[in-house]
């Protein structure tokens, strides 16, 4: 099985005593995140083409979504993309 990992740019900065300063990647092992947060539904309070990318990215760690969305917005793709939708407007 395939590991996901995502990649993380930090910055180091230099501190009062001198330290360096420079860049560095570290990866956080995903299956082992979401395992520890305990997080396994994500709701997307926006529409669009962002919300179709969040929806995304959460099917992809495994995770259900939850989109809500006007009257005026029922027709929406972001409403189907996701595993649930609720009218709240």
């Amino acid at each position: 099985k395939e590991r996901s990992t995502w990649s993380t740019g930090l910055q180091a900065t230099s501190d009062c005593n001198g330290g360096s300063e420079g860049s560095y990647q570290t990866a956080v092992d995903v299956e082992e995140f979401m395992a520890e947060s305990g997080i396994t539904k994500l709701m997307c309070c926006n529409r669009g083409e962002i919300a179709v990318r969040v929806f995304r990215a959460g099917y992809e760690l495994g995770m259900r979504t939850v989109a809500v969305y006007s009257t005026a917005d029922r027709l929406l793709p972001h409403r189907y993309k996701a595993d649930e939708s609720y009218q709240i407007g």
